[in-house]
């Protein structure tokens, strides 16, 4: 698989939700990069993922997906794929290559996959069926790789107060509470936060899980309000 030259916006995002026991790889397709057709937009792709160490190759495997959003990037069908393994050897490699159907255009990205630990990296915004990565909206869907148990959770929403080279501040605007119990090594949440109209700009995410007095789990995930 070799790397090609390709024109336009490249329709699939990469993340990775790493911890000690788990890998997820979650590919998120975006419906801006959808072709518009009447009054839908769709997306047709085929998919390849590789990984590889210096030993030998992995994982090889492929999908075909169909998309379809309206023509304000709203997710008619979901618009993502996630794809689970146990953890890998830290010198594992990662490849992907997104074959464009309805552009006949060939998009390939590549890296070396995460370190693994007790972490959580992806947030997800709701949209209807599918979702929006890094975007604000009333309820955000929270991927979480963490140990089964219960956790008393606290989420904040921070809304951007001023920007200056290299520093921006924040201000605390939401904060919710809650009980989360978990049972796998992979837990989804959904947050709603009571709110339906913010002004544009800069915000930003942060989670917090407790067990007793101590804090088990934090993270920030910047998002922008469109």
């Amino acid at each position: 698989m070799l790397p090609s030259t390709t024109c336009g916006q490249n329709p699939c995002e990469v993340r990775f939700l790493v911890s000690r026991d788990t890998l997820l790889i979650a590919l998120f397709f975006s419906p801006g990069a959808f072709v518009q057709a009447d009054s839908v937009c769709s997306g047709a792709y085929e998919v390849t993922l590789i990984l590889r160490d210096s030993l030998r190759l992995r994982v090889y495997r492929k999908a075909r997906l169909l998309f379809s959003s309206t023509t304000d990037e709203k997710p008619l069908t979901p618009n993502y794929l996630l794809w689970g393994y146990a953890p890998m050897p830290e010198s594992t490699k990662w490849e992907v290559e997104v074959w464009d159907r309805e552009r006949q255009q060939l998009f390939y990205q590549q890296g070396a996959l995460p370190p693994h630990k007790e972490s959580w990296s992806l947030l997800v915004s709701e949209e209807g069926p599918g979702g929006h990565l890094a975007t604000l909206t009333a309820a955000q869907h929270l991927l979480l790789a963490i140990e089964p148990g219960t956790y008393l959770g606290q989420a904040a929403l921070y809304q951007a107060e001023s920007s200056l080279p290299e520093l921006t501040r924040y201000l605390s605007i939401v904060e919710k509470r809650f009980t989360l119990q978990t049972s796998a090594p992979l837990e989804k949440y959904a947050l709603s936060w009571g709110i339906t109209e913010l002004p544009r700009g800069s915000y930003l995410i942060g989670v917090f899980l407790y067990q007793g007095e101590e804090l088990r789990y934090q993270a920030y995930y910047p998002v922008r309000r469109r």
